[in-house]
């Protein structure tokens, strides 16, 4: 028998008089009471829609000294959450899209809304909630809840959070998956292009590209200001490492700078920010991680700012910074509209709730309000503290690693993103599983006849878009009657309808394996009367 569960979250929506409202509109508690019933063992999250009430809870949440919990406000009252969190600055921000349809043109922007009213996390329907549409949005530093009722059909989409009053039973789903079991990708951002092979030197236009090329999720870059104040590519602030002679980039004039040939022999130039958005621009789903290593942060800010506005590429950009959090906050005062991630470099490790409290207490107190991602050696954290964070609207993306084995670990946890060196290890892998048919009907077996069966059907499909048949599938029943395995296929000796999620084992490393699934598919299996209605759907 399932044990009953707490949910991890719980939605209250308030009114004027600071009461609890149901689905009907119906006060039926005292928001104190509520708190103190759901806290410290849920996170609450306070559903505004005027602006009186957003007065009210900010006055409650200082009152009561309230720090760890959310703000929501739907898309038309979105100004509400940059209000209360900038009133309360440890809160993070839900953007509610649930009760509307959300066209490609605001898809592509969706991140960018959420960036400019400090909200960390988008409240989807589950009709707009689709997995490519998940992976854009967490790629850009955001966060992804499914509002759902039937939750069955959300579970394998990758999303942050599932809103259902269903809780329990999604809780007795999750027990189902044997472990280790992957339902999120994990996005891949290559550490300064692909240059570890030593075809393209690091930070070079070339191995940007072919970053792009290779289907990863982003890159990572590092940029400067010259004397004549352009941005350009380059890790270090001079060009010694890389490049035949060494100037000091911010006493260069960009002139200067192209004159540089790499010692590698490689034949490109060092690249300015216009360029690499230019080159990236037709990879729509790839987006730039941008650090800005500018001494003067706040021209530099302005800098990037009129760069990506000009050509259009705020939906493909990301800011990170650090250590210095004030050059992160001129980053944001120019471009309210672009998340940032902060970098902890430390080697201090996060491994128990109480250390992961005071880093997410920190994180927030240093970040007010902005919708940034926790960005931290890979060495640092592990599945505790991304579970920890991620509850509370963090992005946790851990970088550079190095080591294949701690890297294999940190690709296990559920991490939101890797930036990492080694990307071969994880190209050749699978992101999804796609399976022929959504819907099936087959016969069941009456009087032990097995002739007509189900089998199943799927395809692995990669980061670069190619995809493959799978091998070796097999079959986890979610609900309905159980099936029988004959031969590599599945019967049935009853009418009936089973949902199942077919399941692919993949490997790791030799010694390292996972599972991950298809959406759900439903198979209907029929008597003879009905043989003539028999299809595929």
């Amino acid at each position: 028998m399932s044990m009953p569960v707490i949910p991890q979250v719980v939605m209250l929506q308030v009114n004027d008089d600071l009461y609890v409202k149901d689905e009907e509109g119906y006060a039926f508690c005292d928001l104190r009471d509520a708190v103190k019933l759901i806290t410290p063992r849920s996170i609450p999250v306070f559903v505004v829609n005027e602006e009186i009430t957003a007065d009210y809870l900010i006055s409650f949440l200082r009152e009561n000294f309230i720090a760890d919990a959310f703000v929501c406000a739907s898309f038309k009252k979105r100004e509400l959450i940059k209000y209360v969190c900038e009133a309360h600055p440890l809160l993070r921000g839900v953007l509610d899209f649930s009760d509307m349809p959300l066209g490609k043109d605001r898809i592509r922007k969706l991140s960018m809304i959420l960036a400019a009213c400090h909200a960390s996390v988008a409240l989807l329907s589950s009709q707009t909630a689709r997995k490519s549409v998940i992976r854009y949005v967490q790629k850009r530093l955001c966060g992804v809840w499914i509002e759902s009722e039937s939750i069955v059909d959300e579970i394998t989409r990758g999303s942050n959070g599932i809103v259902t009053p269903l809780y329990q039973k999604l809780y007795d789903l999750y027990e189902l998956f044997p472990g280790p079991s992957v339902l999120k990708t994990t996005n891949l951002f290559s550490h300064r292009g692909l240059h570890i092979t030593g075809e393209h030197p690091e930070n070079s236009l070339e191995g940007i590209v072919g970053a792009c090329k290779a289907g990863l999720d982003g890159v990572e870059i590092d940029i400067h200001l010259s004397a004549d104040e352009h941005m350009v590519v380059c890790h270090n602030a001079s060009t010694g490492d890389l490049f035949d002679r060494d100037m000091v980039i911010q006493d260069a004039t960009l002139e200067e700078l192209k004159t540089l040939r790499y010692k590698s022999g490689h034949p490109g130039t060092l690249p300015t920010l216009g360029e690499v958005l230019s080159a990236i621009k037709p990879y729509t789903d790839t987006i730039l991680i941008i650090e800005l290593k500018a001494p003067d942060v706040v021209k530099a800010a302005k800098k990037c700012r009129d760069i990506i506005r000009n050509m259009g590429s705020e939906s493909q950009c990301v800011f990170i910074k650090g250590p210095k959090i004030p050059s992160l906050g001129h980053l944001r005062k120019a471009m309210p509209e672009i998340p940032a991630g902060y970098c902890v470099d430390t080697d201090s490790r996060v491994e128990n709730t109480l250390a992961a409290n005071k880093e997410v207490y920190w994180f927030c107190k240093t970040t007010p309000g902005w919708q940034a991602a926790y960005n931290t050696r890979y060495n640092r954290v592990n599945r505790m503290f991304q579970q920890y964070a991620g509850l509370r609207g963090i992005h946790v993306f851990p970088w550079s690693g190095t080591t294949e084995g701690n890297m294999h670990d940190t690709f296990l946890s559920g991490f939101d993103g890797m930036t990492i060196n080694l990307v071969d290890l994880y190209m050749s892998l699978p992101i999804a599983l796609r399976s022929r048919k959504k819907n099936v009907v087959c016969r069941y077996a009456e009087n032990g006849d097995k002739n007509t069966l189900f089998t199943a059907e799927a395809t692995c499909v990669y980061r670069d878009g190619s995809s493959k048949k799978a091998t070796k599938l097999n079959v986890l029943i979610v609900s309905g009657q159980k099936l029988v395995k004959h031969n590599g296929s599945y019967y049935a000796d009853q009418p009936g309808e089973t949902m199942l999620l077919l399941q692919s084992e993949i490997k790791l490393s030799e010694d390292i394996s996972y599972y991950i699934y298809s959406e759900p598919v439903s198979v209907t299996f029929v008597g003879d009367q009905d043989s003539g209605h028999m299809k595929a759907r």
